[in-house]
């Protein structure tokens, strides 16, 4: 049996309108073209040839190679981590990746494996000239996807931010919030440069520009009726109503953490529990 992408199947014989049957006629069954895209598994190399070459596509852009299949099980095993601010643990775990980079722009991950490479090098490792080579790679390679550009100009921010550039810091994440604005309907994964933005502001004292900007990433995780980084966006949010109100609206808290149980997300409860007992001894967060 061979290992196979039928959604990417699936996908072109969609775009060129061909129906199953269309597809199937002189190779094979109509059920063999529905259990391959549904299935994902070939049993035969010569009808998946004739398949692709009625589609116009290559074999190597279906089959699934199988250090390939094992790299994107790491990158999303990564991205877990990262969700929940495990970025030390998702750095050790890239770090022991060495794709070729003909092998990740083959297979469409040149661009989520160095964001993910860069964004563990920068907030795992603190290694913020190594992380920004890595986002640049993404922003000089044509092929880049949109989501990934975005967030690697927004965590160009994030690294100027941690040399204390608050100048460049805030140029890099006006342009990602920019960027933003030119899409109808944002992605989940890019909830992440309004947190990032927001919680730069909030840096920055703009308490109220922060706080918009968190309601446009919560925004999102609504529309996708979804709890990733959500947790991170509430803390966001119930950390700057508390400055804007002058230390008198601790209610928000109360959900970031519940939602940050919900995510086993301990680090960010630990930071919600130091907040809650520096207000309670009177000292300024």
């Amino acid at each position: 049996m061979i290992k196979i992408d039928g959604k990417k199947i699936r996908e072109v014989r969609k775009m060129k309108k061909i129906s199953q049957i269309d597809l199937a006629e002189g190779i094979c069954k109509q059920a063999t073209i529905s259990n391959l895209e549904r299935k994902n598994y070939c049993s035969s190399i010569n009808i998946l040839s004739e398949i692709c070459t009625r589609l116009d596509i290559t074999l190597e852009e279906v089959i699934i190679n199988p250090e390939t299949g094992k790299l994107k099980e790491v990158l999303a095993e990564v991205e877990k981590l990262c969700s929940i601010g495990k970025h030390k643990e998702a750095f050790d775990l890239i770090d022991e990746q060495t794709p070729s980079i003909s092998e990740l722009k083959k297979n469409q991950l040149f661009s989520k494996f160095f964001y993910y490479k860069g964004i563990t090098n920068l907030l795992g490792k603190n290694e913020i000239e190594r992380s920004v080579l890595d986002f640049q790679k993404i922003i000089n390679y044509p092929g880049s996807e949109m989501i990934y550009r975005v967030l690697a100009i927004n965590s160009i921010g994030i690294a100027f931010s941690m040399k204390g550039d608050n100048i460049l810091a805030n140029e890099y994440h006006r342009e990602s919030i920019g960027m933003m604005k030119n899409l109808e309907n944002p992605p989940l994964r890019l909830s992440r440069v309004y947190y990032n933005s927001a919680k730069f502001f909030s840096s920055q004292k703009q308490y109220s520009e922060a706080l918009d900007l968190v309601d446009k990433g919560i925004e999102i995780n609504k529309r996708h009726k979804s709890m990733d980084i959500l947790d991170f966006l509430l803390y966001e949010r119930a950390y700057n109503k508390f400055k804007l109100s002058a230390g008198k609206d601790m209610e928000d808290y109360k959900i970031a953490s519940v939602v940050a149980t919900l995510n086993d997300n301990t680090h960010l409860l630990k930071v919600i529990q130091s907040d809650l007992e520096r207000e309670s001894k009177g000292i300024s967060l």
